[in-house]
């Protein structure tokens, strides 16, 4: 009996320690109960609203500015502005100035051009500037996102000369690419002389590569022809052709007049190759060089041959005459030897060679030339 009765108290024991346990738990949330409440808080909180604007791909990055002296059309439904009268866009380094421009947002591009008189003369022309490149033109075809454009009947000076095209298409900021144009030193709208080429492309401050091309006065083509030319348009020493000087002798005939190639070959070092050409068969081959070396000597040099014909063939009056020049200068720097001091100036030329083929006013005007070697 005594262990039935130990017996029976663990027992009860036992349940009696269950059940106070089980009345003291803190109760017990599930993991997925848990994700459910915090969600309903989070919903049950005020929200911001947040307004994302979405900028089309093909928008402009920049304002267009626009001013006009006569009038402003503006057509919403299409998104295009006609300027009228002394018009003037701007966006970014880009300057136009035309009597009529046009600007669709739609496209972003515009259009320009001048209007015509009843005499036939064209007012208020286009003029395109971008960068360091001035444009004047008949007609104006610009993209502002491409920054492309197509120019009709355009002039625009490079370098040291003048550009003409018929048409010309600008594929970016420095280069363009020019169809039925014509390359001068002539700053008149008709030059006088030109080389004319089908195409060309044109480097802004850097070169022009033509096809074939052939030199010209006004409209009348000559026989100097040349597969495709090369003209540098760098600032500063850069070799390249040497445009040479058109008119016209009353015993010579036409001519070109010192043409031919400069090359730099270095900071120190040029030369110069020349020729003259006269249409009744006179002409003259010319050689000039430079050269500078620092803290030793500096001097130049010219070398020239030449055959002029005077008069009618086969006559008594019927000249012809070979002639000739060669001149030196060399000066020696003081810092390269105090003790030594050399120079030289030769100057050796045929009687008739300064009355045939003038070099400069002093040489036709002298009557004596000397030579000397300290």
């Amino acid at each position: 009996m005594f262990i039935f009765s130990i017996f029976t108290f663990q027992v009860f024991g036992q349940s009696n320690n269950d059940t106070i346990s089980q009345y003291n738990r803190e109760p017990q949330i599930s993991t997925s109960d848990n994700d459910t409440l915090k969600q309903n808080l989070l919903d049950s909180l005020p929200k911001t609203s947040k307004i994302v604007k979405k900028i089309s791909k093909d928008a402009l990055k920049n304002t267009v500015s626009y001013v006009c002296k006569d009038s402003i059309y503006f057509d919403f439904h299409s998104k295009i502005a006609v300027l009228y009268q002394d018009a003037k866009t701007t966006y970014d380094d880009m300057n136009l100035d035309a009597h009529y421009i046009e600007i669709n947002f739609s496209k972003n591009e515009l259009y320009a051009s001048g209007i015509a008189t009843e005499d036939g003369e064209v007012l208020g022309s286009p003029v395109f500037k971008q960068g360091e490149g001035t444009y004047r033109a008949q007609e104006i075809k610009y993209n502002f996102n491409t920054r492309k454009g197509k120019i009709t009947k355009v002039i625009t000076s490079e370098g040291e000369g003048f550009i003409h095209g018929q048409h010309v298409k600008k594929v970016d900021d420095k280069t363009s690419y020019i169809s039925h144009g014509q390359y001068t030193t002539c700053d008149l709208d008709c030059p006088h002389y030109q080389i004319k080429f089908t195409k060309a492309k044109a480097i802004q401050n850097d070169k022009i590569i033509t096809g074939v091309a052939f030199l010209s006065f006004g409209d009348i083509p000559t026989f100097l022809a040349i597969p495709f030319g090369y003209f540098p348009m760098q600032k500063g020493r850069a070799s390249g052709f040497v445009m040479p000087t058109v008119g016209m002798s009353e015993t010579r005939g036409f001519y070109f007049e010192n043409m031919g190639y400069y090359l730099g070959i270095s900071d120190n070092l040029d030369v110069t190759l020349l020729a003259d050409i006269y249409t009744r068969g006179s002409w003259a081959l010319k050689a000039k060089t430079n050269y500078v070396f620092r803290y030793q000597s500096r001097g130049d040099a010219f070398v020239s041959f030449a055959q002029s014909f005077e008069g009618e063939r086969n006559t008594d009056l019927f000249q012809r005459k070979n002639d000739f020049k060669i001149e030196w200068n060399h000066k020696q720097d003081p810092k390269s030897n105090p003790n030594l001091n050399f120079s030289a100036h030769i100057n050796l030329i045929s009687k008739t060679y300064s009355q045939n083929f003038i070099t400069s006013v002093n040489d036709y005007l002298s009557n004596q030339y000397n030579s000397s070697l300290s």
